[in-house]
C-alpha cells in the first residue's frame, strides 16, 4: 500500500503515478475531446475502449485496427448495423 499522507509514495514496485496519470489525463481528455459526454449505460465500454488505446498507445494505428478486428468475439450483420 502506497500512503501519501504519510510521505509514502513508492513500495518497491508500487507506486500510484502510473494509474493517476492514465485516469487524471487520458481519460478525461479522451473524454473531453472525442466524446464530451459519457453515458453511465454504456461506461464500461467506454473505458474498455480507453484501456485498450491506452496499453496500445506505442503502436501504429494500422496494428491497433488489426489487433482490434482479431480480438472481436462477436459477429455483426449489416441488418444490425443499419437497424433493420
Amino acid at each position: 500500500m502506497v500512503d501519501h499522507g504519510k510521505g509514502l509514495y513508492v513500495v518497491g514496485d508500487a507506486y500510484t503515478n502510473s494509474i493517476e496519470g492514465f485516469w487524471g489525463n487520458f481519460c478525461k481528455r479522451v473524454v473531453n475531446a472525442i466524446y464530451n459526454w459519457v453515458s453511465r449505460k454504456y461506461m464500461q465500454r467506454y473505458f474498455d475502449e480507453f484501456c485498450f488505446r491506452y496499453n496500445t498507445r506505442s503502436v501504429s494505428n494500422k496494428v491497433r485496427f488489426d489487433m482490434a478486428i482479431a480480438n472481436t468475439n462477436t459477429r455483426v450483420t449489416q441488418n444490425q448495423i443499419v437497424g433493420i
